[in-house]
């Protein structure tokens, strides 16, 4: 892929995209006669603005100078040129640093996972807190049992960044977190239950229904 030629002569305008939303016209004239590694490395430099003015003096025109492109829209250009292929790969590109530092950190999870002295998965844990505290087993042992086990529960739910909810809490709603909401739909579910068991055991003179 040849990150010398301009922009407008790799993408249309149409198809130039992030996230779905297409730039304005005023944008697309600022970048389009600029070239894939021309855009990385005014962006490196800081003189994208004055390299636009350069390039396409007329664009100033209709727009004052601080209104050609900002952080944002360099941002989102970047990100597009990158995932297109079109970008300077590991140098000056900020999107190619950003996955291998995530790289680097998912291998040093796997590396620590390696090393754990029990080794226990993830879905593991949220399958043993699911069963003792989503679905109630705990109430099952004695009261030593439960003491400890509880701990241990907390313990492992604070690692995974899990709020274990009991019948005295209030539900505080959901954390965007998947295993998290699924353990609290799970709670929230089992205590609409067990309301509505206990309505049913009312009459109309019990102090529920007041």
């Amino acid at each position: 892929m040849n990150i010398n030629e301009p922009i407008k002569d790799i993408f249309q305008k149409r198809g130039f995209c992030y996230e779905g939303s297409r730039f304005d016209n005023h944008k697309w004239n600022c970048i389009k006669n600029i070239t894939p590694k021309e855009f990385f490395e005014h962006c490196h430099s800081g003189t994208l603005r004055q390299h636009i003015l350069h390039v396409n003096p007329k664009v100033a025109i209709k727009q004052p100078t601080n209104g050609l492109i900002g952080f944002h829209s360099e941002t989102k250009v970047t990100h597009i040129l990158h995932e297109s292929g079109y970008c300077t790969k590991d140098f000056m590109c900020c999107w190619c640093e950003y996955e291998k530092e995530e790289k680097h950190k998912k291998k040093m999870y796997n590396t620590e996972i390696r090393k754990q002295l029990n080794k226990v998965s993830k879905d593991e844990v949220i399958d043993a807190i699911d069963y003792f505290w989503a679905d109630g087993f705990i109430e099952e042992l004695n009261y030593d049992q439960k003491h400890y086990v509880e701990i241990l529960l907390k313990a492992a739910a604070n690692k995974y960044r899990i709020k274990l909810y009991d019948e005295n809490d209030r539900f505080a709603g959901y954390t965007g977190d998947r295993d998290t909401d699924a353990l609290l739909e799970d709670e929230r579910r089992n205590q609409d239950i067990i309301n509505h068991d206990i309505n049913l055991d009312c009459d109309e003179s019990c102090a529920c229904n007041e």
